[in-house]
């Protein structure tokens, strides 16, 4: 893709955030333990007669138990906007329940599906979305229930080997993770456990744990090998490896992925043999992406002996938006968010260790190496080892850089790039990152706070592990 082309497509990309922060959060449906307020229901249809609105959620319940409930954003003269789930939500009938928003729906609490019943959501796709926080999930009881988006149906599967059959048998479908899953009891998959995926899978912000792979094969290695659009998923402690590295793509979520990621996360290790050839690129969550990553992160570790990242092993185009990384990197051309990018970074950062394998390397704090891409309102506070050509916040650096910082502290380097163009690249103390928010960094999208991230800025819309959300602050923003 050409310059020109990736500045059109990171300027369309910003023109559809834009709407994200029109609409004041408090417009919004709230389904919360508050008292029903500026609601009315009616043969099993609730809608708000104010912007600002409240159901109870055990009248929704009362509600669930007697029959089929749609709960609108939109009245008679009124519109919402949002529906927020911001208490548990459960029902044992057999009843559907339909949440019909005019924009998000934000899911701030479990809702849990715990008969064979069906859920239904309808959002705008096209400029809005569906949106978990840290503490919200939806879970079905049971796989046969009925899960609708966007009037599209998902394929529930509540375990892992159910989940790559039907994928297996239908890779363009739509599938979803019923609930959280211990792949413990799978063993050790020589391959990856689901290896092509041209439709969409979403998690419902479940998560899967203990997932081991140790490939003999190579290629695509992660839990999908090959995927277009991967969302609201978390891999917990999960091993994966390859001893097979000449043009492997490695990494726990996903080998390669051509579409979106959206809002997931892996802890655990990523690593291909440290004696392959340098055409390997690893990742603590995908190995190679050409296209979006948002609001995701990973703290794996991870090694290999070409391109490592970690959170991508390489970057193709594409963008990252408000993601992080925060494990241990070893590679040749290694970063600690990306070891070869070539598509912008914005509103990203790095909190990763990054060591050298192998010679002429590349090691920067945040990419290893960069070229054709802008990286914008960024940092990485990573020691980075000095051999080869190193610096604290790339490699090697081709484009331009607008209100990024390195810790000087940190990294152990005075120089922010090793080759390349450093200008908007700045070194601070880390006293100094730890202050505040440094200079053009968007207070409505990061937050400094001493006790959270270790007291270097963080993501409001996407913190660190164990810390909540501020919805409203959330909602504005994602």
């Amino acid at each position: 893709m050409s310059k020109r082309n990736q500045v059109a497509w990171f300027s369309a990309g910003l023109a559809l955030l834009a709407p994200l922060c029109a609409i004041p959060a408090s417009a919004d449906v709230r389904i919360s333990n508050d008292p029903t307020e500026n609601m009315t229901c009616s043969g099993g249809v609730c809608s708000p007669t104010a912007e600002t609105a409240v159901l109870n959620v055990a009248d929704l319940s009362g509600l669930i138990a007697a029959g089929d409930v749609t709960v609108n954003s939109a009245g008679s003269g009124v519109n919402a906007y949002n529906i927020v789930i911001a208490a548990p939500l459960s029902w044992t009938s057999a009843s559907a329940l339909t949440l019909n928003a005019g924009q998000d729906i934000r899911i701030e609490q479990p809702v849990s599906v715990m008969g064979n019943a069906g859920l239904t959501l309808t959002y705008d796709k096209y400029n809005r979305d569906l949106y978990f926080t840290r503490t919200g999930s939806i879970q079905f009881w049971d796989a046969s229930s009925r899960l609708t988006i966007n009037r599209i149906r998902y394929t529930l599967a509540a375990d892992l080997p159910t989940l790559a059959r039907e994928i297996a048998a239908r890779p363009q479908g739509h599938f979803a993770l019923a609930k959280n899953y211990d792949a413990s009891a799978d063993g050790t998959y020589p391959s990856s456990p689901i290896p092509r995926l041209e439709g969409v899978f979403e998690g419902l912000n479940n998560t899967i744990s203990n997932l081991r792979i140790a490939d003999t094969e190579g290629g695509n290695v992660g839990l999908f090998g090959s995927s277009h659009n991967l969302r609201d998923i978390g891999l917990i402690d999960a091993n994966v490896s390859t001893s097979v590295t000449d043009g492997s793509f490695v990494g726990a979520l996903a080998g390669s992925n051509s579409g979106q990621i959206l809002n997931a996360y892996s802890t655990g290790s990523v690593s291909a043999s440290l004696n392959g050839r340098t055409a390997t690129f690893v990742g603590g969550l995908v190995g190679h992406s050409s296209r979006i990553i948002r609001l995701s992160y990973s703290t794996a570790s991870v090694s290999g002996p070409g391109e490592s990242g970690g959170l991508v092993g390489k970057k193709s185009q594409g963008i990252i938006e408000r993601s992080f990384a925060a494990g241990a990197v070893t590679g040749q051309y290694a970063g600690g968010l990306a070891g070869f990018d070539n598509g912008p970074v914005e509103n990203s950062f790095a909190l990763t260790p990054v060591s050298h394998a192998g010679s002429h390397t590349y090691l920067g704090g945040l990419v290893g190496q960069l070229v054709s891409s802008t990286v914008r309102t960024s940092y990485s506070a990573g020691e980075v080892d000095k051999s080869g050509n190193a610096g604290g916040f790339a490699g090697d650096y081709g484009d331009a850089a607008f209100h990024c910082y390195w810790d000087i502290d940190a990294s152990g380097h005075k120089h922010g790039t090793a080759f390349g163009d450093a200008r908007g690249v700045k070194g601070l103390t880390t006293s100094m990152m730890k202050s505040g928010l440094p200079e053009g960094f968007d207070p409505a999208v990061w937050a400094s706070d001493p006790n959270i991230n270790g007291g270097y800025p963080y993501l409001i819309a996407n913190p660190p592990p164990g810390q909540a959300l501020d919805h409203k602050r959330s909602a504005r923003e994602h």
